[in-house]
């Protein structure tokens, strides 16, 4: 059985990744004009054929003083064949003891739809009603001010962020962010023109929450393997490095909303090289 839900604890943080869905998906979508022997080895599968865990999930975050989301997962929507936990965030919020009122704010690293999803719940009311939720400017106007914006699923993105915006419950910045004494957004675009990560500390340890910048933790092996959705890949290259420098730099464990849960990894570089060992927290 796939585990759908986790914790750790970081410093004095307690985080918890939770699942709005644990499924599966064909390596081919994340490693767009790779050469199937390589990713094959790299991944460790039998064939071409085999399909690879994945899952939509959200970071619960915990301190003494407040509570915060790390994208809010794909959302409401039908039960979907080979998927546990689909929609069912709010059922994983409230196993760690956690309502939607507890929520104090959101960080979204993009605005993908499967990283929006729960902005409303399904009778399209804000599901966090206390939470502000804080997105890079330039996502955010990408999404919802450009008209040059021809994604297919721009009028329900936009549709997840009009009761907050008439609410005030949008915050937008520019660059870099720290959110507060343990949260930096730390602005990494390529897969998306405003994506960032988001890097936690606590009391001598770090994490660092990679977003789409890496759907899988080869991504931030192989820099220059892409999925078909990275919307500029140069960009997302440079992104890619830029996170595992950090990470190396201050000796980050690394993790991701769609790795499977619990996916933890310490990386490191040789001449250029970089490699990536899992651990136990």
């Amino acid at each position: 059985m796939t585990n759908v839900s986790a914790s750790f604890q970081l410093g004095d943080l307690k985080i918890s990744q939770l699942s709005d869905g644990a499924t599966f998906r064909d390596p081919k979508i994340l490693f767009d004009e790779v050469e199937e022997n390589e990713w094959v080895e790299a991944l460790g599968l039998s064939d071409s054929s085999e399909s690879i865990p994945f899952n939509f999930s959200t970071f619960l975050v915990e301190s003494q003083k407040n509570k915060w989301l790390i994208d809010t997962a794909y959302g409401f929507r039908e039960p979907e064949e080979n998927t546990e936990s689909c929609a069912e965030l709010l059922i994983r919020l409230s196993e760690k003891g956690v309502q939607p009122q507890d929520i104090d704010f959101v960080v979204h690293s993009h605005l993908h739809f499967d990283h929006v999803g729960w902005n409303l719940d399904e009778n399209d009311q804000i599901t966090f009603p206390n939470a502000m939720h804080i997105v890079a400017e330039q996502e955010f106007d990408w999404w919802i001010n450009y008209e040059e914006n021809d994604h297919p699923l721009k009028e329900k993105v936009q549709a997840k962020f009009k009761p907050l915006i008439a609410n005030d419950q949008i915050k937008t910045f520019v660059g870099d962010y720290k959110v507060n004494e343990f949260l930096t957004m730390i602005y990494a675009p390529g897969h998306t023109p405003g994506h960032t990560v988001q890097l936690i500390e606590s009391a001598g340890e770090s994490l660092i929450l990679v977003g789409d910048g890496a759907h899988h933790p080869q991504h931030l092996v192989h820099q220059d393997w892409h999925p078909i959705f990275d919307w500029d890949r140069p960009q997302a290259r440079a992104a890619r490095k830029k996170i595992a420098n950090i990470a190396i730099e201050r000796d980050s464990i690394v993790s991701g909303v769609h790795w499977p849960i619990l996916t933890l990894g310490k990386l490191s570089e040789k001449n250029g090289s970089y490699d990536i060992q899992f651990i136990d927290k």
